[in-house]
C-alpha cells in the first residue's frame, strides 16, 4: 500500500471575513503527482500553501508524515517541503550562488564546500551552470525561474509545491522551464502542481483535482478526469478548454 505524504481533512481557510477554501480532504501519496486545476480564483494556490504554512486554516487538519497542522497549530517543520512561486520569488540583492546556499547555511546543513558544491549541481540540472555570480534582475524570466527551482531542492525536498510556475513567462520561456520541470517529474518526489497549462497537467500527472468557488469538485485519474467526467461544473470546464 501506498505511503500517504499529506492527508487534508476537511480543511477550510479564510482571509479575513472571505472563505477561501471550504471544507476539503485530500490525500498525496509517496511520489505522487498531482495537477490541482481551476478558474481562476477558486482556491487552487491557496490549497497548496496551506500545506507549508503560509496560509493558516481555519478548521480540520492536514498531516504531512508525522506532524499535523490544525487551526491552533498552524504551523509545522516543513523542511521536507519546496515551493516554487510564480513570480520567482529570488532575493534580488544576493547572487545566484547567494540564493541558493542562504538557506541550508542558515540551518548549517553539512559543510559550506558542500552546499556549494550542491549548489553547481543544481545550477547544471536547471542548465544555468556559469550564472552563479549573475544577480537575479540580469536574468530572463525563464532563466530566474529556474534558479527558483534550483533552490527549492537545495534542502533536498520530498514535497514540490509548484503555484502556476511557467503562467509569468513567454512561450520561449515556457519551453525552458517545463523542460526542467518535466525532469523533476522523473524524480522521487511527490508533487503538486497548480497550473491553467492543460497539456502539462495532462502529460505529467496522474491525477486532477478540479476545484471551484474554494471547494473541491472532482478528484480523478488524469486520464479519466477528461474523458469521464464526474459532474455538470467539470463539463463545462473542460467544454471550454476545447474553445
Amino acid at each position: 500500500m501506498a505511503k500517504h505524504k499529506i492527508i487534508m481533512n476537511n480543511v477550510s481557510a479564510q482571509i479575513a471575513d472571505k472563505a477561501i477554501l471550504n471544507n476539503i480532504s485530500l490525500r498525496v501519496d509517496d511520489q505522487e503527482h498531482i495537477g490541482i486545476i481551476g478558474p481562476s480564483g477558486s482556491g487552487k494556490s491557496s490549497l497548496i500553501r496551506t500545506i507549508n504554512g503560509l496560509l493558516p486554516i481555519s478548521s480540520g487538519t492536514i498531516e504531512i508524515d508525522s506532524q499535523t497542522i490544525t487551526a491552533s497549530q498552524p504551523s509545522a517543520d516543513c523542511s521536507k517541503i519546496g515551493m516554487v512561486f510564480q513570480d520567482y520569488a529570488l532575493f534580488p540583492h544576493l547572487t545566484v550562488l547567494e540564493n541558493l546556499t542562504l538557506s541550508p547555511t542558515l540551518r548549517n546543513e553539512n559543510s559550506t564546500r558542500d552546499i556549494k558544491d550542491r549548489a553547481f549541481s543544481l545550477l547544471d540540472k536547471v542548465k544555468m551552470n556559469g550564472f552563479g555570480n549573475r544577480f537575479p534582475a540580469s536574468l530572463s524570466g525563464g532563466q530566474q525561474q529556474r534558479i527558483a527551482i534550483a533552490r527549492c531542492l537545495m534542502t533536498e525536498p520530498e514535497i514540490l509545491l509548484l503555484d502556476e510556475p511557467t503562467s509569468a513567462l513567454d512561450p520561449e520561456m515556457i519551453h525552458e522551464v517545463k523542460s526542467v520541470l518535466e525532469g523533476l517529474m522523473q524524480s522521487q518526489l511527490s508533487i503538486i502542481i497548480v497550473s491553467h497549462d492543460i497539456s502539462f497537467i495532462k502529460t505529467t500527472t496522474n491525477r486532477v483535482i478540479f476545484m471551484d468557488e474554494g471547494k473541491k469538485l472532482s478528484d480523478q485519474a488524469t486520464d479519466l478526469f477528461f474523458t469521464q467526467p464526474e459532474n455538470e461544473r467539470q463539463i463545462s470546464f473542460i467544454q471550454q478548454l476545447d474553445h
